[in-house]
């Protein structure tokens, strides 16, 4: 089942040595739009030569799609690996009195533990429900985290008005730590930014900037934009919709601010073929191009 907080997952980690202290975590939250802002990050550090874990969710066909490390999914070899360790982890929760960790926090330690034992340069991270008490929150010292949209979505979890799924999804908001937001909605994104004033995190808001759109096909489209006084013209994006032109300008976003503090460095060419490259499946997934079958 789904239970949301953080007690179990901080003794599940305790009991694997705290495997993602030493991850640099890149956090994504958002009602729609986080799982592309993800990927596109994670393809163009890749293009740019550095190893990356990420972890999304849900998967769609393999459920080693969920974690992957420097371009692959998890092996089943390393997944059995880790998942042994997760589990006698958990055994000894319990035997001490601990609660059982639901499947999901046990997923996520499983991808922790993979990702530090690769010794990944960068972690993205999607949360998978609201943000505050998911147990992608774990991580306490992200490098970045970045909230895509607001909107109604488990509502059962996270409230019934947006205010109340803004709260929720600002908890992974953390101590110093950069906030890229692209919310347009005024209260939640007001709710935000009160959250980083308290927090003492720089934020970003790049809900007014525009994001022109230009030779939009079934297989891909090009997006323009100015992002901090860099101009971003004709990236050509192989995920189709409108709305990944918003999901480009928060990922583009985030990778500025990593170069601008030294975290990265990015060449624009590499930049480009990797955002290029960035392909979620089954959004939008072109599976047989005549006849067109989406």
């Amino acid at each position: 089942g789904s239970r949301l907080g953080l007690e179990r997952m901080k003794e599940l980690l305790r009991l694997l040595g705290d495997p993602h202290r030493d991850l640099k975590i890149i956090h994504a939250a958002g009602t729609n739009g986080k799982g592309s802002v993800c990927r596109y990050v994670y393809s163009a550090l890749q293009e740019n030569g550095y190893r990356c874990g990420a972890y999304f969710s849900p998967y769609i066909e393999n459920f080693t799609e969920r974690i992957e490390f420097d371009g692959k999914e998890i092996s089943r070899e390393a997944l059995a690996h880790h998942t042994e360790l997760c589990l006698k982890a958990a055994d000894r929760m319990m035997s001490e009195g601990f609660e059982s960790p639901t499947e999901f926090e046990l997923v996520t330690a499983v991808g922790l533990s993979y990702f530090a034992e690769e010794k990944a340069d960068f972690v993205i991270l999607e949360v998978g429900l609201g943000g505050k008490g998911d147990s992608t929150n774990i991580c306490d010292k992200p490098i970045v985290t970045a909230i895509t949209s607001i909107a109604f979505d488990h509502m059962a979890q996270l409230g019934s008005s947006l205010a109340e799924i803004a709260v929720n999804k600002a908890g992974i908001i953390k101590t110093g730590c950069p906030v890229i937001a692209n919310v347009p909605q005024r209260d939640a994104a007001k709710i935000i930014a009160r959250k980083a004033y308290a927090m003492g995190s720089r934020l970003y808001d790049i809900s007014g900037i525009r994001a022109a759109v230009s030779d939009e096909t079934p297989f891909s489209q090009k997006v323009s934009m100015e992002l901090y006084e860099k101009s971003y013209s004709d990236v050509e994006i192989s995920m189709v919709g409108r709305h990944q032109a918003e999901n480009l300008k928060t990922a583009l976003a985030t990778l500025e601010i990593l170069r601008k503090s030294g975290a990265v460095k990015l060449d624009r060419e590499s930049l480009y073929e990797g955002l290029k490259r960035a392909r979620q499946p089954g959004r939008f997934e072109v599976i047989n191009e005549d006849p067109l079958v989406i």
